[in-house]
């Protein structure tokens, strides 16, 4: 490339080259066309979901989740012999007439330069770190993967990182990671635990068929759709204080500014009472470990303990 195409900018916390030639630009576009089957930069990955495709969820499919992160594609090809790994912005910004594309030094074997296509998402963490998210491969090393299924284009990919790819020092500024897949029958699990772990944003559900001839399906979550469960704890430490009638204890939670009431505990036998009273020898206002009890409907004190729980975790 005429290094006048280029200009430096910074990537991620790194200095990189930035395509900023229009007619180098329609160059590269034209090249990812004519050798990776007439795809273009712009083209959807997904159809967004309506009612007139809630049929197509019928079909057997995977599923994996849209991070909050901006679409991408990773195009590795030579130019003048000089390999060259290429990150498109699928969209245009406002007043542009090409979409941003940076040069990264990717470090991949010669042959994954022979024209390979990748479907990517550009993610910043909470923490404002960044990493380029593979999703999909559209062709590797020249050749069509457009009939083969998407549990062998991951497995593909996941080979592709672990022999014909080499980590540097670029690789700690915006690593390479592999989306993860599930069935569909882990869908409450994806909600419930695996989101509540992700340090990024997601923004809905990918369908994406098995059978290839099928269209993948995007549903975006809708604001206030997911309600993520709490994790149910077994065990509740409350702080416990005595009351005026014999085996009677109300029992306290740390609230946003100060202690709050939560309930009377649950007493339930004579071994139970002795324990609790042989707290308060020892301390005025101790703290307690309680299990729920279903019969009694309330808590129930097992040990002693240091740190009182907050309102929120139950």
């Amino acid at each position: 490339m005429d290094p006048s195409s280029l200009t430096k900018t910074k990537f991620s916390g790194k200095t990189v080259d930035n395509v900023t030639n229009n007619e180098l630009k329609k160059f590269i576009l034209d090249d990812v066309k004519l050798k990776c089957g007439g795809i273009q930069y712009n083209s959807r990955y997904a159809k967004v979901y309506n009612e007139q495709y809630s049929s197509n969820l019928n079909n057997p499919h995977i599923i994996c989740l849209k991070s909050s992160g901006t679409p991408y594609l990773l195009y590795c090809t030579q130019i003048n012999g000089v390999n060259y790994c290429l990150l498109i912005d699928k969209k245009v910004k406002a007043g542009y007439d090409y979409p941003t594309i940076f040069v990264t030094p990717y470090k991949f074997n010669s042959e994954i330069f022979n024209g390979t296509l990748f479907e990517t998402e550009l993610v910043r963490t909470k923490n404002n770190k960044w990493f380029l998210l593979l999703a999909d491969v559209y062709y590797y090393k020249s050749n069509s993967c457009k009939n083969k299924s998407i549990l062998d284009r991951v497995n593909m990919i996941h080979i592709m990182l672990e022999k014909e790819y080499d980590q540097d020092s670029f690789c700690d500024v915006c690593p390479i990671q592999v989306k993860k897949y599930f069935d569909y029958s882990e869908r409450e699990y994806i909600i419930d635990e695996f989101m509540p772990n992700l340090d990024y944003g997601t923004r809905g559900f990918y369908f994406v068929p098995l059978k290839c001839s099928y269209s993948k399906i995007l549903y975006l979550f809708k604001q206030g759709e997911l309600k993520v469960k709490k994790e149910k704890k077994d065990t509740v430490n409350f702080m416990i204080q005595k009351t005026m009638k014999r085996d009677v204890y109300d029992l306290y939670l740390e609230g946003p500014n100060n202690i709050v009431k939560h309930s009377i505990a649950c007493i339930p036998n004579l071994k139970c009472s002795m324990m609790v009273r042989k707290l308060f020898d020892e301390a005025d206002n101790p703290i307690v470990e309680c299990k729920y009890n279903g019969k009694f409907e309330k808590w129930e004190p097992l040990k002693k303990t240091d740190k009182i729980s907050k309102v929120d975790d139950i």
